[in-house]
């Protein structure tokens, strides 16, 4: 239309997920918390803690251990229904007008509608979720909330979670050529876009009654003593006779969840320096809201703290264990800098190269929902469900300098001579460098952890990181001194450090910064001319070519309680990575043939 080119368009997606998860199928049960507890509990018979799955026949756990026809099963209990078929409905509007202002100046503008529908099982009477009660936060929400089924008349949205149909995206973008040369291009661009939660965020609610239950008892707090046993229903072991569904534990996504929402910038702008230079000054920058997180609610000790009665191992809701609720407490920003060069044939002598320099810093309050961090303790979600911000930090894959050069340099050679050209021309270089800086992790404390959180570590005067390289062992160096750390910090209610308000001298989150790395790959290609239709290449390609070893954070010692006099630091390893899995830098190479037709 003139100066306007319009796009527009629309989708309906009918997703239907049938997935089997057999998550506690086979029991899980622990002797003790470390070494001593554990013989100890093999020598009395007795367990720490047990998990399991069982079908609850229908029925709710016990409300403040009241035994009622309503909690009682008939012996034996068995397995639940692992499987689930989850129908989702979503679609999508958008338009978009891309308006050539000028000659020079192109504008882009558009505007795109999302909506991503609550999973449903085929059958609704499977579906069910927690819904909160009244109280001044979720803690004591959660004192008064219950689970109820989608079809329950209770339920006040007919389903697990509220629809949202108010999810609009708008775009913004231009390119500008500065001088009408075609030389010099200025580009820049907003947008917003949503992303719906999946995978187990979601799935797992699969895990609550009336139809699925996770027995889930600590000794102590939800039963005097667990003996040893060989029944994957622990407790509920039996072939006859009727006994009480105790607590269990639940997966609960916020009734009324907002969908994670992005926003991304940029600017950059890209000169062309004769026939073949070119170089870019680029910024991006990115703001993400209402980002997926998991908070462990109803601990031991919750009823105490939260609702100031009972005893330092009462939960605030005595029907359940622990509820691992999903919801929007994440928050990010990210800001980065490049620097981009790029020769494209250079001279004419078969160089083309590109290199990027990147400053960058990544910030938020958790890196992925089930804080899965390389450097933890084993925490899940945040520290403090209350004060999100309390974990505001470096992200997990904060880099702040990053530098890559990538060439293919085609070794130019001309002659008249055929068996000289054979040998000699048809020659490829390609050298691959990465360098860049470490990554960030934390110094944590689980000196006095109660159940499932480890704060992190305390000092009582500024600490300054002394990073050094001492031999403590085979590929092992002394990376971190640790300092002076103080271990004293426990909620004085209910005497363990898994609640707030947690000092104020605690270190922040991913405050520590891992030793950088460098990397070179290699590889050398040789063209055969066979026919004017057919060559033959052969490759030959070293990965880590100069066979150097990196050094990476010993993840497993990142808990100051574990230190001694003797040890007090953390350490790195050369050339064996902790964050992918743990495995191993080696030069890696092979040798290949390729046909080119």
């Amino acid at each position: 239309m003139g100066k306007h080119n319009l796009r527009f368009g629309g989708l309906y997606t009918y997703l239907n997920d049938n997935r089997t998860f057999g998550a506690y199928a086979e029991a899980v049960a622990a002797l003790g918390t470390n070494v001593t507890s554990a013989v100890n509990g093999l020598v009395t018979g007795q367990l720490h803690d047990f998990q399991a799955a069982i079908f609850p026949q229908g029925k709710f756990p016990c409300v403040n251990g009241v035994v009622t026809p309503a909690c009682t099963l008939n012996l034996p209990v068995g397995s639940p229904n692992f499987s689930r078929s989850n129908v989702v409905h979503e679609s999508a509007l958008y338009v978009q007008d891309s308006w050539k202002v000028t000659r020079r100046l192109l504008v882009n503008a558009g505007l795109r509608w999302e909506y991503f529908g609550p999973q449903a099982n085929k059958n609704p009477a499977l579906d069910s979720n927690f819904f909160f009660g009244s109280g001044s936060n979720i803690e004591t929400q959660s004192a008064t909330g219950q689970v109820l089924l989608s079809t329950d008349k209770a339920n006040p949205l007919g389903g697990l979670w509220a629809k949202d149909y108010k999810l609009f995206a708008p775009r913004l973008g231009l390119a500008y050529d500065v001088f009408g040369d075609g030389k010099t291009s200025l580009r820049a661009g907003w947008g917003m876009g949503y992303v719906p939660n999946f995978g187990n965020v979601t799935f797992n609610v699969i895990q609550n009654p009336p139809n699925y239950a996770v027995i889930a008892l600590t000794a102590g707090v939800d039963a005097p003593t667990i003996p040893i046993t060989n029944s994957n229903a622990g407790p509920l072991a039996g072939t006859s006779g009727t006994k009480a569904l105790g607590r269990i534990t639940l997966r609960a996504v916020d009734p009324y969840i907002k969908t994670a929402r992005s926003q991304l910038w940029t600017v950059s702008i890209e000169h062309q320096f004769g026939s073949d230079i070119i170089g870019a000054v680029e910024y991006t920058g990115s703001h993400g809201s209402d980002l997926y997180t998991i908070n462990r609610l109803n601990i031991p000790g919750s009823k105490l703290v939260y609702g100031g009665t009972g005893s330092a191992t009462a939960r605030i809701n005595d029907q359940y264990s622990y509820i691992n609720y999903r919801t929007n407490g994440g928050f990010s920003n990210y800001n980065s800098l490049n620097l981009r060069g790029e020769l494209k044939n250079f001279r004419r002598q078969g160089l083309s190269l590109r290199t990027n320099y990147t400053w960058s810093h990544a910030i938020d309050n958790i890196s992925n929902t089930f804080s899965e961090a390389v450097t933890g303790a084993g925490n899940l979600g945040l520290l403090d469900p209350l004060n999100p911000g309390l974990d505001k930090g470096n992200a997990e894959f904060d880099v702040r300098h990053r530098f890559v050069l990538a060439a293919i340099w085609d070794v130019p050679f001309k002659t008249s001579n055929k068996m000289l050209a054979r040998a000699v021309a048809g020659w490829s270089i390609i050298p691959n460098v990465s360098v860049r800086s470490g990554s960030p992790f934390s110094l944590w404390d689980c000196e006095n952890a109660g159940y499932v959180l480890c704060p992190r570590a305390t000092y009582n005067q500024p600490f300054k990181a002394n990073y050094t390289q001492r031999p403590t062992g085979p590929n092992e160096f002394a990376y971190l001194g640790a300092g002076n750390f103080n271990s004293d910090y426990a909620n004085p209610l209910v005497g363990v450090s898994d609640f707030g308000p947690f000092p104020a001298n605690m270190t922040g989150r991913n405050v520590f910064k891992g030793p950088g790395n460098w990397n070179v790959d290699l590889a050398v290609h040789k063209t055969f001319a066979v026919t004017e239709r057919f060559k033959l290449q052969f490759r030959a390609e070293a990965f880590n070519a100069l066979n150097h070893s990196n050094l990476y954070i010993v993840n497993s010692n990142t808990d100051v309680s574990a230190f001694t006099a003797k040890t007090n630091y953390v350490t790195a390893q050369k050339g064996i990575r902790q964050d992918n899995g743990t495995s191993t830098e080696n030069r890696n190479m092979q040798l290949a043939l390729k046909l080119i037709f």
